[in-house]
């Protein structure tokens, strides 16, 4: 039965227990995305704050000897430093302290076994990303591999000898997929194929004899087993189609996993590797939407003027219409709209009888690194004439209102709103921005320090001439 635990005003980013018991969650604090670090007692529901209430905390991981690791910029305000709070300082209420100096924007990814290591995430672009090793009884580091542009390794986790780990990289090629790393050798060697299509969820059983992942296929996530050392992998058919994530092995039996549906929200699964039972744990609620109305998506593409492909998933409300249309742009620029549930998608298509387009315009992730950059500095403009491509999309369906179009989005979802409605004014009949930015050179101006240069590396330096006025040009 699932019960709720905490009840604050602000939503919650992460949750564990620690070795103690408590319930150890990392939330926003006001808005901000200053996020703070908590225990909270469940018996008591005593909550005690382990951060400073006012940085930036990152991700948090307890450690075997029962301290505490988390990243902040506590510091500057802009790097994403590495910070312990030890067992003993914790019992007396003493604060974390600095553990080592981290230049960039880092994310812990996991603690060795022994507690002597951390496997971190340096992260500079979408495109950009390495791995470090950090020894923590010396405080320092040593990449597992240097930065290379154009290469972006994303996750990573140790394996079941001390000198071998597990890496998800698009090293070599478009896609992302699983590497075996040797970090004495420095060795890499290729765990799965070469397919057209990410690999993005990674679980490795605790014997290391097994590895689950999941492919993106067309936003769709698609479950796979594959024996170690050397195996062939093998697709489980029985899981419904949607999105999964939090992929962890329970046992060398089961896998667990968050699983979404467009018709159903998210909840957590257990998946018996040999029987290939799905087993749920967790019913969650459609908010007073009638369940036999939900419509599942169809995927649809396009073809922009230049020849680009764009893939779009497109809810059609039952009947023969003709219906109004809400285009529904993504954030990000890098996320995908992907086939999970969406309670206000539905709610207008099952309810209002408005049929749903939610567009992968270039720039958007799950379509290879190329189609990734396609929207990169001085190529913005074409992002938004993605727009425009849909609108003719449109006007060519029988069963759509080309009159009735509307347009919505959050945060650069936001900006693609204010874009299309200036470009395309004539064509839209109304937009909903929110949170976007109107101005890309004062957004870039005064946006946080910790993740103004990530934004340059995507939007272009808004100091240079001539790149300052392109931005100045298509800000609607």
């Amino acid at each position: 039965l699932r019960e709720q635990l905490t009840f604050g005003r602000e939503p919650v980013e992460q949750g564990a227990f620690s070795p103690g018991g408590l319930l150890t969650y990392r939330g926003d604090q006001l808005g901000t995305e200053n996020f703070q670090i908590w225990n909270l007692n469940l018996e008591t529901r005593d909550l005690y704050r382990l951060t400073d209430g006012e940085s930036r905390n990152g991700g948090f991981r307890w450690l075997g000897d029962g301290s505490l690791a988390f990243t902040s910029n506590r510091r500057n305000g802009t790097d994403m430093d590495l910070y312990l709070l030890s067992a003993k300082a914790l019992a007396k209420g003493e604060s974390a302290t600095l553990a080592a100096e981290l230049p960039g924007q880092w994310v812990i990814q996991y603690a060795s076994r022994d507690a002597k290591q951390l496997l971190l995430l340096e992260f500079l672009a979408v495109d950009q990303a390495t791995l470090h090793l950090l020894d923590l009884e010396t405080g320092k580091r040593r990449p597992v591999r240097e930065l290379e542009p154009g290469v972006s390794t994303t996750l990573g986790m140790f394996g079941s000898k001390s000198r071998e780990l597990y890496a998800l990289s698009d090293r070599g090629g478009e896609f992302a997929r699983v590497f075996k790393i040797d970090t004495e050798s420095g060795v890499w060697t290729k765990v799965t194929g070469k397919y057209k299509r990410n690999v993005e969820e990674v679980a490795l059983s605790g014997d290391g004899k097994q590895l689950a992942f999941t492919l993106n296929e067309d936003g769709y996530s698609m479950l796979y087993l594959q024996p170690l050392p050397k195996g062939d992998p093998r697709p489980a058919h029985s899981i419904p189609r949607g999105v999964i994530s939090g992929l962890r092995f329970s046992d060398s039996r089961s896998l667990i996993f968050n699983l979404s549906t467009p018709t159903t929200p998210s909840d957590v699964f257990s998946f018996d590797l040999k029987s290939a039972k799905l087993t749920a744990w967790t019913k969650s609620e459609v908010g007073g939407l009638a369940k036999s109305s939900l419509v599942n998506p169809t995927l649809v593409t396009t073809q922009a003027p230049d020849g680009v492909d764009l893939p779009s998933l497109y809810y059609k409300p039952a009947g023969d219409g003709p219906f109004p249309v809400l285009l529904w742009m993504h954030g990000g620029p890098e996320q995908q709209s992907r086939p999970s549930f969406d309670p206000v998608i539905q709610y207008w298509v099952a309810t209002r009888k408005v049929a749903v387009l939610a567009p992968n315009v270039r720039g958007s992730d799950g379509y290879g690194k190329t189609f990734l950059a396609l929207d990169n500095g001085n190529l913005r403009h074409k992002a938004v004439e993605d727009v425009g491509t849909w609108l003719d999309w449109i006007a060519k369906r029988s069963e759509l209102d080309a009159t009735r179009v509307g347009i919505h989005g959050a945060s650069y979802g936001g900006f693609m709103v204010l874009a299309a409605l200036t470009k395309y004014g004539d064509r839209i009949r109304a937009g909903c921005d929110v949170v976007g930015a109107s101005d890309l050179v004062t957004f870039l101006e005064n946006t946080s320090e910790y993740r103004r240069d990530l934004r340059r590396c995507e939007y272009g330096d808004e100091s240079d001439v001539e790149m300052r006025d392109y931005l100045h040009s298509i800000s609607p």
